[in-house]
């Protein structure tokens, strides 16, 4: 899958500087079990639409298939977006911009919950062979506020911004910016390449 000649680093016009920080709280993920049957049916709660989406690099296509970002919010788990970097991808970094509401969207409110689809779960080959996430560290407006650690399963997942108490109420407005940044992964057993298949944010 990977072509190291051909990688390259594809760089936020808007990119944020942050730090990893150590002495933050560390989340982990749960798995979705409903997601688990029918996760499509959890996507319907998926509100894309209200974030600008973007990322430090990804991998470039292979014939017709893409590793763009913009497949993290696409209704497929047979997708994903793949780092472009030399190596595991440590320290890339993915960022979701509120926007302005629109009459598209205006009904959808983010309530700081993510559904996660971790590797690349086309098939259980594709997920083996590549890298997944194991620690992903999170950023509301530059600053790190906590880790999520992942599960190394194909199934579905969730975390929230409001598993720290400083936002259990908070309310999200357009312009803030929650950003990942790839920590730790599972390698993979043939690949370095790190992939994420989903990263959604979900409305209430």
């Amino acid at each position: 899958m990977r072509f190291l000649a051909l990688k390259f680093i594809v760089l936020l016009v808007n990119s944020l500087s942050v730090s990893y920080a150590e002495n933050v709280p560390l989340i982990r993920a749960s798995e979705d079990r409903i997601a688990l049957i029918d996760w499509l049916a959890k996507y319907q709660m998926e509100c894309s639409s209200l974030f600008e989406i973007s990322a430090s690099s990804h991998l470039p296509p292979i014939g017709e298939i893409s590793y763009e970002v913009s497949n993290l919010v696409d209704s497929l788990s047979s997708t994903a977006w793949v780092e472009g970097v030399s190596g595991l991808g440590k320290g890339e970094e993915i960022l979701y911009k509120i926007k302005e509401p629109t009459t598209d969207n205006e009904s959808k409110k983010f309530d700081g919950e993510f559904l996660v689809i971790n590797g690349l779960a086309r098939n259980p080959e594709t997920w083996e062979k590549n890298a997944r996430v194991k620690q992903i560290a999170c950023f509301y407006n530059g600053e790190h506020i906590f880790t999520v650690e992942l599960q190394d399963i194909m199934n579905p997942q969730l975390f929230s911004l409001r598993d720290v108490d400083a936002f259990a109420n908070r309310i999200f407005k357009a312009g803030d910016r929650i950003s990942f940044l790839l920590w730790k992964m599972y390698p993979g057993s043939k690949y370095e390449d790190t992939c994420l298949s989903a990263l959604i944010p979900l409305s209430q």
